[in-house]
């Protein structure tokens, strides 16, 4: 007999596993000490998991982190970056936050940075000043 866990690990979609195996290879990781070089641990998680992927149903497509918006937050400046279900939140040492999409409305970045507490939290991890994102 199989347990709940299998069985629930089953039903979920390829995509999410992949993504939830990502983030395990990125929590293992050291942390990062900038932007830049959370961005790039980021989308080396997400390569190493889709290496075996077709290009077409691959799901990465991450902006640099100059491309990212700078939104102050207190004495904090976050960078965002909007996708289709998630939002990924860079902080000035390199943390990284990972929370879900709302599902009403096309909120801006700024919006987004105001309402994070109230969005899904999916992935945290503390940057080289071993903070969170959000931490001052």
């Amino acid at each position: 007999m199989e347990s709940s866990d299998s069985i629930s690990r089953e039903s979920i979609s390829p995509v999410r596993k992949r993504v939830e195996e990502a983030f395990n290879i990125l929590g293992q990781q050291g942390p990062a000490s900038s932007p830049d070089q959370a961005r790039e641990m980021f989308r080396k998680a997400f390569e190493k998991v889709e290496e075996n992927i077709p290009q077409k149903d691959r799901r990465l497509n991450l902006a640099t982190p100059s491309d990212m918006p700078q939104v102050p937050y207190g004495n904090l400046r976050i960078r965002v970056s909007v996708y289709k279900s998630h939002i990924l939140f860079l902080g000035e040492h390199g943390a990284i936050e990972v929370r879900l999409f709302p599902k009403e409305g096309e909120p801006s970045e700024e919006e987004l940075v105001e309402r994070h507490q109230s969005l899904t939290l999916v992935f945290e991890k503390s940057g080289s000043d071993g903070k969170l994102v959000w931490e001052h």
